[in-house]
């Protein structure tokens, strides 16, 4: 059933109980009428017939709301009590509506300048106390959530700053450092091969953790429509050798081969660099984390016209055709039940947008007992 200003009075009952109401009143018949009513409704409350001790009783009970008392003929001394509760740094943030008897401007708008939030004027009528009550905490709850989003966004954007700066930066070091740290090693020897192996080991953590960071990073912009493609021409075989020769490493640490196959001549064409390296480094890490040990990943790079098609490969795919299928779909980044696949949602949510923000497309092929094929088409001219 709908009141008559149009608030669902069922509805309210079940969030009434989570508000409380501080009763200042020194007519016990008002108090006991408005207990009816409010009680009735689910609030918890809090009556208060004398005033003196008004800002104790705020400060020890926190109430949601005030309902304070304008007696005929007192009204400096209720306003001098309003000025009191909004001058106290505890309570002043505590919204107070006042019971005033007639509607006399000039006193409605004092009580407004003192601090009120709203009035409910005498006699009380039932339908009237229940339904501004009620429309007031709908306000409420709105600033309440609206205030709860803006602290959640500022957290937010603490974070992403601590991510981009604070932590990005020196985890970019460190990854810088332990890939000099293992080229030394595997240039001049140590004879101690579990050595190198712990090295090996450090940098594909040091590499895995940074690429999780770089998509976090690059899943936020997109969310808050920061990024745009910035077409630049490039040798795309070069581009894809170098990322080979970081991954190198990891995929040997497994026991799996990394083999890459381009044309014979430089491959050119109009790409965003880092979307595109974006592409691969995310196509060549899923397949090794979530492909088997041992076996071949293949990277085949061909040029087919204005276009450019990139084919990653992993002859020992640990997944179905529908589980890829579903992360390639997923309109946001997708983790199941068990959350496995977090950090791959995450990565092929961030390629397959990439893929297309350069007009391009990606697909999946494959099976369990064959192997699987990712399939990326890129246009390098301008269209």
């Amino acid at each position: 059933m709908r009141s008559s200003n149009g608030i669902d009075n069922i509805k309210m009952k079940n969030y009434a109980a989570e508000y409380s109401i501080l009763l200042i009143d020194d007519s016990s018949s008002d108090i006991m009428f408005l207990e009816m009513v409010l009680k009735e409704e689910g609030y918890l409350l809090f009556p208060a017939a004398e005033a003196a001790d008004v800002v104790a009783a705020a400060g020890e009970r926190h109430p949601n709301l005030i309902l304070l008392n304008l007696p005929l003929h007192q009204e400096n001394k209720t306003f001098d009590l309003l000025r009191h509760l909004k001058g106290e740094p505890c309570v002043r943030h505590i919204p107070v509506i006042l019971l005033l008897t007639g509607n006399d401007m000039a006193t409605i708008v004092k009580g407004y300048r003192f601090g009120a939030e709203e009035y409910l004027f005498k006699p009380l009528q039932k339908e009237d106390v229940k339904n501004r009550i009620a429309h007031f905490f709908q306000l409420y709850s709105i600033e309440r959530m609206r205030q709860e989003l803006e602290n959640t966004l500022e957290a937010h954007d603490m974070l992403y700053a601590i991510i981009s700066h604070d932590l990005r930066r020196p985890l970019g070091s460190l990854k810088t450092l332990s890939r000099a740290i293992l080229n030394i090693g595997e240039t001049v020897g140590t004879g101690n091969k579990d050595f190198l192996l712990m090295l090996t080991r450090m940098n594909c953590l040091v590499e895995d953790t940074y690429q999780l960071l770089d998509n976090l990073m690059k899943w936020n912009k997109l969310k808050e429509g920061k990024l745009r493609p910035f077409r630049q021409k490039t040798d795309i075989g070069s581009l894809l050798e170098t990322i080979l020769s970081v991954y190198q490493p990891i995929t040997a640490l497994k026991g799996v081969t990394l083999r890459m196959e381009t044309p014979l001549h430089p491959v050119l064409g109009l790409v965003d660099i880092d979307m595109t390296k974006t592409i691969l480094r995310n196509l060549l890490l899923s397949t090794i984390q979530f492909g088997a040990d041992e076996g071949e990943i293949l990277v085949r790079l061909e040029a087919e016209g204005d276009k450019v098609v990139f084919l990653v490969r992993n002859d020992n795919w640990d997944m179905s055709e529908a589980e890829c299928q579903k992360l390639l779909t997923a309109e946001h980044p997708h983790v199941d039940k068990d959350g496995q696949f977090g950090s791959l949602g995450l990565s092929m949510f961030v390629t397959r947008r990439f893929v297309e923000f350069q007009r391009g497309s990606i697909s999946y092929q494959g099976s369990l007992e064959a192997g699987g094929n990712f399939l990326v088409t890129l246009p390098v001219q301008d269209t």
